[in-house]
């Protein structure tokens, strides 16, 4: 049971979690009997359980490679954290966690996540992640961006005033919608 006396905030909001994660759980374990049919549903399932048992809200920034996604990211925690460049740099998913202490060396999960740490996250318990571009040469890139959308909280979709609304932007916006995420578009590059 946890105590909500001291500090009604964190604890109403703990105890809504730990049943949101157990409720996740359940209906993971309940779609493993199902088969393979329903693996690729059980495993966004474990995964957004896993978020909110780790870090709770999740931004996405997402848009065109080059649109400045990475660069955006920076000027929100005012800090070079992230690498930037004019060619696609961001290949795996870059993923800034809440710390008070800046970790500018990321620690490395798969082959598809890195985690870095900021005290400029917005708060404790918000994470920023910075996917790789839509509209990639590369195929992989997109696929990475695509598996990580229905992770979010909240989708910063970032348009490049350069070239705004391409049909991949379009489909992302789209995927986003239908995945129920708020979207928040911000034009970049004017």
């Amino acid at each position: 049971m946890v105590d909500t006396t001291t500090n009604p905030l964190e604890g109403t909001l703990a105890a809504l979690r730990e049943s949101q994660i157990d409720l996740l759980g359940d209906i993971a374990g309940s779609l493993a009997e199902m088969g393979e049919v329903a693996q690729p549903d059980r495993k966004r399932l474990l995964e957004v359980a896993k978020d909110l048992r780790e870090m709770f809200f999740l931004v996405a920034i997402i848009g065109e490679f080059n649109a400045g996604k990475s660069t955006f990211v920076n000027a929100m925690l005012g800090d070079e954290l992230l690498p930037m460049g004019i060619t696609p740099t961001t290949e795996m998913i870059e993923l800034v966690r809440y710390n008070e202490a800046v970790n500018k060396k990321p620690n490395i999960e798969g082959d598809s996540l890195r985690i870095w740490s900021h005290p400029n996250t917005g708060a404790p318990g918000v994470a920023i992640v910075d996917t790789p571009g839509t509209g990639s040469v590369f195929r992989r890139h997109e696929d990475t961006a695509k598996e990580f959308l229905h992770r979010s909280d909240m989708v910063i979709f970032l348009l490049s005033a350069k070239k705004a609304f391409a049909e991949t932007e379009r489909i992302y916006m789209e995927m986003a919608k239908n995945y129920g995420k708020k979207i928040i578009l911000v034009v970049n590059q004017v």
